[in-house]
């Protein structure tokens, strides 16, 4: 089987883990999506940001705004990670998203990871 260079690269591709913080540990791996693009259930807190811009759109009921969709404002590396992941995971069978999170855990995660979803694929 041959594979052009643009196959060769998604198979390459890995998911991103962050390390964890003051409150798990920084020995936990922490795995995340775009805020409100994966929440199916969110209707007080449902905000997006922009995969691109950054800029925050607030939805649903608008009761607060979620935390997580602020970060993805501010902090462009937040927003990339998590839009990388989502990218690479959508559209996979249930199977094929195991694999591929489970190929993508840091060698040094062990049984420390935690992942964030927010909602779901």
């Amino acid at each position: 089987m041959t594979l052009i260079a643009s196959q060769k690269a998604a198979l390459c591709q890995k998911l991103v883990f962050g390390a964890g913080n003051a409150k798990l540990g920084k020995g936990v791996h922490t795995f995340s999506l775009p805020a409100g693009w994966s929440c199916p259930g969110a209707l007080g807190c449902l905000a997006k940001a922009d995969k691109g811009s950054g800029k925050v759109t607030d939805g649903g009921r608008g009761e607060f705004r979620c935390f997580a969709a602020s970060q993805e404002a501010v902090y462009r590396s937040v927003r990339k990670s998590r839009w990388g992941n989502f990218d690479l995971l959508r559209g996979k069978s249930q199977d094929a998203m195991v694999t591929l999170i489970s190929d993508s855990l840091p060698a040094k995660a062990g049984n420390s990871s935690r992942a964030r979803f927010r909602g779901f694929l």
